[in-house]
């Protein structure tokens, strides 16, 4: 926990969270020759952060939220899934009306962030890329969005193993016997959590329990990089590389073939990219469709990053079934003040909701 106590150690109570290490499994091949080792096992070892609600006490955990934070996030971003109030570790415990009646079951729900490759919290405190944002990183190697999305999906898998293991004594203490997973993607990193539960479903494992789009769902072409350091010239170049499938013929220099999984490229064309016409999407349509119930949508009506008026083209029809609005708020939630005086709580309650629903639907809530 040393490096969120050491760039923030008054914004969080570090006593409600509990550390566990996490070893990304997943090799990733230097993209230069200055990329040693030691930095790519830097990004690929770090903290896992859980916040378990002061109402479970001692007991078990039915339900953990695994959140994926957005791209290019800045430091003080991890206030929106960690922080002393109004976060959504928070949001989830403390639920007002009109969703009291389920307060007492919103305060079973645990979370911990598994945040993407290239972000903050996965760089060490010191190192190369200490202050490269995110952003200028995947300009200089454009690949790197590609990467970092393949790498991510399968840390995911890894999560999951290691909670079905109960291979950390937190796990086994922490985490009853049965435990519903749900996922909690914000911004772009909502598509990957979108991803993740999509082939997890078409794979027939069925791990996870729902899926929640928190400002998210716009594909990366429609997106705006307004809030980034770049220039309208370097959005296009980074825009268009993946339009003309540059990254393909990048990705296959890099990754050996073992390393490849042809529906993890599939659901990035998809629903990444925004890609519709083929035989391979409407497979991911049909999934997309059948799973409407689990899969949930949380827009803001001033958001400037993801405009929620491109959902209705890019999600396939009968796919948009649950949704949730943030009225008069903005992309950059944790610096929103409508999202902080009560939007928030409206939307997590109304989205923690559903989680439960489902659990109970499942016969494991």
């Amino acid at each position: 926990m040393a490096r969120l106590a050491a760039r923030f150690p008054k914004r969080f109570d570090f006593d409600e969270l509990v550390s566990v290490d996490f070893v990304s499994p997943r090799p990733r091949p230097p993209l230069l020759p200055t990329h040693t080792s030691e930095m790519i096992r830097a990004n690929n070892n770090f903290e896992l952060l859980y916040y378990f609600p002061a109402t479970l006490m001692d007991q078990p955990t039915s339900d953990l939220v695994i959140m994926i934070n957005g791209f290019d996030e800045q430091p003080p971003g991890l206030f929106l899934y960690y922080s002393k109030r109004q976060s959504i570790s928070k949001l989830l415990e403390h639920v007002r009306p009109p969703y009291a009646k389920r307060r007492q079951l919103c305060g079973r729900v645990a979370s911990v962030l598994l945040p993407i490759p290239f972000h903050h919290w996965r760089r060490p405190l010191q190192g190369d890329y200490t202050l490269l944002d995110s952003a200028h990183m995947i300009d200089r190697h454009k690949i790197r969005f590609f990467l970092g999305y393949h790498q991510l999906l399968c840390d995911l898998d890894e999560l999951v193993s290691t909670l079905d293991r109960r291979s950390e004594p937190v796990y086994a203490r922490r985490m009853g016997s049965t435990l519903n997973l749900h996922l909690l993607g914000y911004s772009l990193g909502g598509l990957a959590a979108l991803c993740g539960f999509l082939r997890d479903r078409m794979l027939g494992r069925n791990r996870f329990t729902s899926c929640t789009l928190l400002a998210s769902g716009i594909s990366l072409q429609e997106a705006s990089f307004a809030l980034t350091d770049l220039s309208a010239a370097q959005i296009s170049d980074i825009k268009e590389y993946y339009s003309r499938n540059e990254w393909k013929t990048d990705f296959l220099s890099i990754m050996p073939e073992s390393e490849r999984e042809e529906i993890i490229e599939t659901l990035f064309e998809r629903a990444v990219l925004g890609r519709r016409d083929g035989q391979a999407y409407a497979a991911i349509d049909t999934q997309w469709i059948e799973s409407a119930d689990e899969i949930q949508y949380i827009t803001c009506t001033k958001d400037r990053i993801m405009d929620s008026a491109y959902l209705y083209r890019e999600i396939p029809e009968g796919a948009f079934r649950i949704h949730h609005t943030a009225v008069e708020v903005d992309h950059v939630l944790h610096a929103d003040r409508n999202w902080m005086s009560g939007e928030g709580e409206k939307v997590i309650g109304a989205a923690c909701d559903v989680m439960l629903r489902r659990s109970r639907a499942r016969g494991r809530g």
